[in-house]
């Protein structure tokens, strides 16, 4: 079995990898969609009823963080 620090720097190493993740409330001007090179298709989820994500890009629990802060009069800023 690993240690657990090895485990932990393989997951840092592929988030290092993947580079930043930004997440922006928008709002929706019109429902149109251009596949490109960058993005196969844009759609809506339920919070509770996600698709599989991209990880270590982005996970469930950055998802549920964003919807909190939305519910949240005041919510820090997180910088990992």
């Amino acid at each position: 079995m690993k240690p657990k620090w090895l485990k932990w720097a393989a997951e840092l190493q592929l988030i290092a990898q993947a580079g930043p993740t930004f997440f922006v409330e928008c709002e929706l001007l019109e429902r149109t969609f251009s596949e490109n090179t960058e993005t196969l298709g844009a759609e809506f989820f339920d919070p509770g009823n996600l698709p599989e994500l991209s990880l270590p890009r982005t996970t469930r629990e950055q998802v549920e963080m964003c919807f909190a802060a939305k519910k949240s009069s005041c919510f820090e800023t997180l910088f990992d």
